[in-house]
């Protein structure tokens, strides 16, 4: 399981919901100076570490913040890749989705959907809406043979997301969906498989 770049653990992407929040305040005030090398060079660091998780996970969550100058957007949206992977093997062994053991290597299309649908029935509990939206020019959940979602937490530009991101309550709710999400997930996973074997 992997939120965003957190390691696994009781508190599931609670981390990733912490640096995001205190990433949204510094990029509304002033951070360290960095050139454009630099951030070219840890931005393809990161981007290929983060390939490779996503391509070894049975569940990866990417965490985000929009942001892109003149659009005015707010609130939670949960994006899901639509379309054919990158890799031609992914698309194969979707296609044979009859075969058995196939859906223990490579997830069906709507195993993203069912991770989706869950995870937005936790946040609406916790008294947040989100959005759900396909997406097919998402590179990480491209990569991604299982399920993947992209769990965008609001925008820069938006004061009542900026209020809500600095809410280490309000925060702690949305980990404590994406973990419960998650875990229910992979139960029915499990239990699914279990009843194939």
């Amino acid at each position: 399981m992997a939120a965003g770049q957190d390691q696994p653990g009781s508190a599931i992407g609670a981390g990733a919901l912490m640096a995001s929040s205190a990433s949204l305040r510094t990029s509304l005030g002033a951070g360290p100076t960095r050139t454009r090398s630099d951030c070219l060079k840890r931005r393809w660091a990161s981007t290929s570490a983060r390939q490779d998780l996503a391509r070894q996970s049975d569940v990866f969550v990417s965490l985000d913040l929009g942001r892109f100058p003149g659009i005015v957007r707010s609130g939670v949206t949960l994006y899901e890749f639509a379309g054919q992977a990158p890799a031609q093997i992914v698309n194969a062994y979707r296609l044979a989705q009859a075969q058995p053991l196939v859906a223990q290597v490579v997830s069906s299309a709507s195993s993203s959907r069912a991770l989706s649908n869950l995870l937005r029935g936790e946040l609406k509990s916790g008294g947040l809406a989100a959005a759900q939206q396909p997406q097919s020019r998402l590179l990480l959940l491209g990569e991604a043979p299982k399920a993947a979602l992209l769990l965008e937490l609001g925008w820069t530009q938006s004061q009542a997301d900026s209020q809500r991101l600095s809410d280490s309550a309000r925060t702690g709710q949305m980990a404590s969906a994406l973990a419960r999400a998650v875990a229910t997930y992979l139960t029915a996973r499990a239990n699914a498989g279990a009843g194939q074997s």
